[in-house]
Protein backbone atom coordinates (compact mmCIF):
# COMPACT_ATOMS: atom_id res chain seq x y z
CA UNK A 1 0.00 0.00 0.00
CA UNK A 2 1.70 3.28 -1.31
CA UNK A 3 1.19 6.42 1.43
CA UNK A 4 0.46 9.69 -0.19
CA UNK A 5 2.38 12.75 1.48
CA UNK A 6 -0.48 15.35 2.50
CA UNK A 7 0.62 19.22 3.00
CA UNK A 8 -1.28 22.09 3.95
CA UNK A 9 -0.19 25.39 3.10
CA UNK A 10 -1.53 28.17 4.51
CA UNK A 11 -1.62 31.40 2.91
CA UNK A 12 -3.52 34.75 3.73
CA UNK A 13 -3.06 38.44 2.49
CA UNK A 14 -5.14 41.26 2.25
CA UNK A 15 -3.70 41.79 -1.08
CA UNK A 16 -4.37 40.83 -4.34
CA UNK A 17 -1.41 39.90 -5.79
CA UNK A 18 0.26 37.91 -2.50
CA UNK A 19 3.69 36.30 -3.25
CA UNK A 20 2.83 33.72 -0.40
CA UNK A 21 0.02 32.58 -2.20
CA UNK A 22 1.34 32.73 -5.83
CA UNK A 23 4.68 30.51 -4.19
CA UNK A 24 2.09 27.91 -3.08
CA UNK A 25 0.76 27.65 -6.31
CA UNK A 26 3.82 26.96 -8.00
CA UNK A 27 4.65 24.59 -5.40
CA UNK A 28 2.06 22.75 -6.28
CA UNK A 29 3.40 22.18 -9.88
CA UNK A 30 6.74 20.88 -8.68
CA UNK A 31 5.22 18.04 -6.10
CA UNK A 32 6.34 14.77 -6.51
CA UNK A 33 3.63 12.19 -7.82
CA UNK A 34 2.96 11.22 -4.48
CA UNK A 35 2.18 14.19 -2.74
CA UNK A 36 -0.51 17.01 -2.60
CA UNK A 37 -0.16 20.11 -1.71
CA UNK A 38 -4.02 21.84 -0.43
CA UNK A 39 -3.88 25.63 -0.22
CA UNK A 40 -5.89 27.03 2.75
CA UNK A 41 -6.43 30.60 2.20
CA UNK A 42 -7.03 32.59 5.41
CA UNK A 43 -8.37 35.69 3.21
CA UNK A 44 -11.77 35.23 4.89
CA UNK A 45 -10.48 35.20 8.08
CA UNK A 46 -8.22 38.00 7.84
CA UNK A 47 -10.71 40.27 6.89
CA UNK A 48 -12.93 38.90 10.05
CA UNK A 49 -10.39 39.54 12.07
CA UNK A 50 -9.69 43.21 10.77
CA UNK A 51 -13.68 43.72 11.27
CA UNK A 52 -13.94 42.40 14.79
CA UNK A 53 -10.79 44.95 15.94
CA UNK A 54 -12.52 48.08 14.02
CA UNK A 55 -16.03 47.26 15.88
CA UNK A 56 -14.01 46.69 19.32
CA UNK A 57 -12.13 49.86 18.35
CA UNK A 58 -15.04 52.08 17.71
CA UNK A 59 -16.80 51.32 21.15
Amino acid sequence: METKLKILGFAGSLRVASYNKALLRAATELLPDDATLEIFDLDGFLRLIRILIWICLQR
